[in-house]
């Protein structure tokens, strides 16, 4: 099950011990201009997963992909609600992009 980015928060710190876990994005219609920063707050990705998910059509980075999996550990993540129901990425720390 997803946990959803809660109204009220911009960073999320992911507990990545003992399973994966999915990040539900807001939907961009709703958060234009909106950053949400999601973090392996427990440097443990590599063996439990971080899923970002969007919701409905949305987009990560103009491609088709409507979900990524982070397996670096102390992987960080910034994302921007952007035009055309995209979350587009202002920084990244982790390796290659998992996309």
């Amino acid at each position: 099950m997803a946990t959803p980015v809660p109204d009220n928060q911009s960073i999320i710190l992911v507990d990545t011990t003992g399973a994966t876990r999915t990040i539900q994005l807001p939907a961009v219609s709703s958060s234009l201009g909106r950053l949400i920063t999601i973090m392996d707050g427990t440097y443990a990705a590599a063996t439990s997963n971080v899923i970002i998910q969007t919701t409905g059509s949305d987009k990560l980075l103009n491609f088709s992909a409507t979900s990524s999996i982070f397996s670096t550990n102390g992987f960080s993540v910034t994302l921007m609600a952007g035009p055309s129901n995209n979350w587009n990425v202002v920084n990244y720390f982790g390796g290659s992009f998992p996309i």
